[in-house]
């Protein structure tokens, strides 16, 4: 299905019956979290505590 149809039926659907009060606050929460995230990703950096160390592959049957 087109990506832009069904987002039509969705909001078609919000529309009908809008979604409650707690929903709405618990995705605008969502959102600012995430936004969040990715803010301070943007200005600090990943930190290199959490950067998985690549390994190298083991050698068997030598």
């Amino acid at each position: 299905m087109d990506p832009l149809l069904r987002l039509s039926i969705q909001m078609a659907r919000w529309l009908r019956h809008p979604p409650s009060r707690s929903h709405l606050l618990a995705m605008a929460a969502a959102a600012v979290l995430v936004v969040a995230v990715v803010a301070v990703e943007r200005i600090w950096g990943w930190p290199e505590a959490l950067t998985v160390d690549r390994v190298g592959r083991i050698q068997r049957g030598l």
